[in-house]
């Protein structure tokens, strides 16, 4: 087993302005990611040499929110991942399952949805951010919650496709389980001490 020795360096900046106007809220995020992996060799007999991989990276996220009434608003947003610097293996057997800067040199729409929330019930329907436990990137589905994360909350959840861009990686899913999407509900309630999820969903007809 070969020894492999991995850095990372984040350089994070976050931006947040209240309003351009009364209706419109926005905010930024960008970071500046380094990543850089040696391999070592084994012994002194081996034959594979030891070699650097390593690249730099400004990921960053726009997100635009237009309040149409008090409740209704539309949220508009775009992820990007720009390859600063890179430099790859040359042997084929390091190179192997890494991601090379035309694969995560990507820009892609985050969100484009319509949105209710009256601070108790809440619908998005469209392309949306999400970060659960077991979820995270952009859906293209429907969102539906009654109650307060903070304290409980009931969570119904429908969608077709995934997209997933971060700064060292990206992926796409398309018409989930044959166009039928993938379905399910979360379960929330926070106890003080103690917090509960239950998540119950279903793919491939399988709960």
């Amino acid at each position: 087993m070969r020894i492999v020795i991995s850095v990372f360096i984040f350089l994070q900046m976050y931006i947040y302005a209240g309003s351009i106007k009364d209706s419109v809220d926005f905010e930024f995020t960008g970071i500046v990611h380094s990543e850089v992996e040696k391999m070592f060799k084994k012994a002194a007999e081996d034959y594979l040499p030891s070699e650097t991989n390593s690249f730099t990276s400004l990921y960053s996220h726009l997100l635009v929110n237009y309040d149409l009434s008090e409740d209704i608003f539309v949220s508009f947003g775009a992820k990007g991942n720009s390859v600063l610097g890179e430099n790859s293996y040359d042997t084929a057997i390091y190179s192997r399952g890494k991601l090379t800067s035309s694969e995560i040199n990507k820009a892609m729409i985050s969100e484009a949805s319509l949105n209710y929330d009256d601070g108790f019930l809440a619908l998005n329907i469209g392309r949306q951010n999400v970060n659960y436990d077991w979820l995270f990137g952009s859906i293209d589905g429907v969102l539906a919650m009654i109650g307060d994360d903070d304290y409980y909350s009931l969570r119904l959840f429908w969608f077709d496709d995934y997209h997933h861009l971060q700064y060292n990686y990206y992926t796409e899913i398309k018409n989930i389980n044959s166009n039928k999407g993938m379905y399910g509900a979360i379960t929330k309630a926070d106890f003080g001490d103690v917090e509960f999820s239950y998540f119950d969903y279903y793919v491939e007809d399988l709960r």
